[in-house]
């Protein structure tokens, strides 16, 4: 959470200082008061994607859970690594929950992918009007997309691991740990906020925005120059920045 907060903070600041908005050609015109209404057709397409998913992974939970760990089937791993971490005996997957779990991935990040379509944030322009906070073009619709995902997803997260002991297709749910703020967590998301606000965009719907066309020769110069910044990281900061590694 403070993560977020630090990189929401500089990409607030970053945007409205670099002037973003005018570097992408937004409007100056007050999104609240130019509210577009989707059309019915558009809305039952949405409706239809999301019944869609919710299917798809229904389906693959099913096929998953003959053979998943829920009811305690599985093979005992031979390490404790994993035992000792989780706090629960560990249990080998299934090639077909392995198989299965693949699946899952490509249907997660098509629908994921969907979503930033859908919602329109594959535009830097509209990251970038939400950005500018004190700009007469100032969009909120950042801020619904993500109040949105925080609504399904954090009762959601709550049901399934007070009611399933494990995944269908993975030995253990995957929760993050920490819970310190230390020097490096702050400068990344420093960093990565200044981007953001700068450019519009980050990883996810850069990559998507690629695939769809939009902005393509921008977009792909930003994901070069992003595998370039990790490389540096990786080869040359982590190395003579001992407090980074």
């Amino acid at each position: 959470m403070v993560y977020t907060c630090v990189f929401m903070l500089f990409g607030f600041g970053a945007a409205t200082l670099a002037g973003t908005n005018a570097a992408l050609g937004v409007v100056e015109r007050s999104a609240l008061n130019n509210v577009v209404y989707p059309a019915a057709a558009s809305v039952a397409h949405w409706a239809a994607l999301a019944a869609a998913a919710v299917a798809a992974f229904a389906a693959l939970g099913f096929l998953a859970s003959p053979r998943g760990t829920r009811a305690g089937s599985g093979v005992a791993l031979a390490g404790k690594g994993l035992e000792e971490a989780s706090g629960a005996p560990s249990v080998a997957l299934s090639a077909r929950q392995k198989k299965l779990d693949v699946v899952s991935d490509f249907v997660i990040g098509a629908v994921f992918g969907a979503g930033l379509v859908v919602s329109g944030m594959i535009h830097p322009a509209k990251v970038s009007g939400f950005l500018s906070a004190t700009s007469a073009a100032w969009d909120p619709s950042l801020a619904l997309v993500m109040g949105g995902a925080l609504a399904l997803c954090v009762p959601g997260f709550a049901v399934v691991r007070k009611t399933i002991k494990r995944p269908a297709c993975a030995v253990d749910f995957s929760t993050p740990t920490a819970t310190e703020m230390d020097a490096k967590l702050a400068l990344g998301g420093a960093c990565f906020g200044v981007g953001w606000g700068i450019g519009g965009i980050c990883p996810g719907p850069a990559v998507v925005a690629l695939a769809s066309g939009v902005n393509p020769t921008p977009v792909a110069a930003w994901l070069v120059a992003m595998v370039a910044g990790i490389a540096v990281d990786k080869t040359l900061l982590r190395k003579s920045i001992p407090a980074l590694a």
